[in-house]
């Protein structure tokens, strides 16, 4: 007797769920079918409306300059930023409006330059692309490169 009332329990849990299981899926077939219905219903619908051209989203101009760090009598030290071959052009520029003639790179490359409070990596420290440079006077003639 007691077999048969675990049995009955089982079949009424099991019926409960098999309703559940139609009830939720039924609002799903529907939907997908409305969709369905929806999607045949516009491609067989001609569209109406001109396509007009979508905006084309605006390219920034790159840019890049070099930026004075330290300048003195006898050359300096630029920080290049932005497009590199941009801010080398100006790099170029602001040594010969600086030194009036010839001058020597005496190094470029990136540096640490601080400590950046900001890092996540294990190197924290904070690096710029810096060019060091000497302009050439009477007294000490460039030696061509």
């Amino acid at each position: 007797m007691a077999t048969h009332k675990v049995n009955s329990s089982l079949a009424v849990l099991m019926i409960s769920v098999l309703m559940c299981l139609d009830a939720s899926s039924q609002p799903r077939a529907q939907q997908a079918q409305a969709t369905q219905q929806a999607q045949s219903t516009q491609k067989a619908q001609p569209t109406q409306k001109a396509q007009q051209p979508q905006p084309q989203p605006q390219q920034s101009t790159p840019r890049g300059e070099a930026v004075v760090v330290l300048k003195h009598a006898h050359g300096g030290i630029l920080e290049l930023k932005g497009d590199h071959a941009l801010a080398e052009q100006d790099q170029r520029k602001k040594i010969l409006d600086h030194c009036k003639g010839p001058y020597r790179i005496i190094s470029q490359g990136i540096v640490a330059v601080g400590i950046d409070p900001t890092a996540t990596s294990k190197s924290k420290a904070l690096k710029k692309y810096r060019v060091s440079y000497k302009c050439a006077t009477t007294e000490s003639p460039v030696p061509r490169q």
